[in-house]
């Protein structure tokens, strides 16, 4: 997708450098957080992972995600830790 807009914008029609976009910067940077947390969120899928890990992590993270349930915990929350700032 990112690839497709940088192409787009390249074109001999817009001519526009997409760096200097806003709405780019922010989709590449959401891209790569994303492909640097796959990583870490298939091992927090791990049964051994427990609250506790959870609990450390959010320390860690400076983020308070509040009550953890283990089993009803979405992608979104996982996201909102920005595990890959950390």
């Amino acid at each position: 997708m990112v690839k497709k807009l940088e192409k787009k914008l390249n074109s001999d029609a817009m001519k526009v450098r997409p760096e200097s976009l806003h709405p780019y910067n922010k989709l590449v940077k959401a891209i790569e957080g994303f492909k640097i947390s796959i990583p870490f969120i298939v091992e927090l899928k791990h049964p051994a992972v427990m609250e506790r890990h959870w609990r450390r992590i959010m320390d860690e993270t400076g983020k308070d995600l509040g009550d953890i349930n283990l089993k009803t915990i979405t992608l979104s929350k996982v996201f909102e830790l920005e595990l890959h700032l950390h």
